[in-house]
């Protein structure tokens, strides 16, 4: 029998104690899940995140980065290419300090 790779990410158990709505969750650990730790940020696209948490509207998923970034669990950054134009969004993973809990 052939063995799978098993694939995991980690996210930090904070997100659960500090009052976010379970979207805001879903969508923090599918940005922990997506994180190139080489470039240090995440790149998938507001359809994607949406689709992957199983939320119906790219609307809700634009609520929950708007509390991620207003709590400090994120930074949010427009991605542009000239050849491009507007790209997916850079979601940057904050390190939580315990000191100075997102609340």
């Amino acid at each position: 029998m052939e063995q799978k790779k098993s694939n995991f990410f980690m996210v930090d158990n904070t997100v659960f104690y500090v009052g976010l709505k379970p979207r805001d969750i879903a969508v923090y650990c599918f940005l922990c899940r997506m994180e190139n730790r080489e470039k240090g940020y995440a790149f998938p696209t507001r359809r994607h995140i949406a689709r992957a948490c199983g939320i119906s509207k790219v609307e809700t998923v634009d609520l929950a980065l708007k509390e991620l970034v207003r709590r400090g669990f994120i930074e949010k950054t427009h991605s542009y290419s000239e050849e491009h134009g507007y790209e997916a969004n850079h979601y940057k993973i904050i390190k939580i300090d315990y000191d100075n809990l997102p609340i």
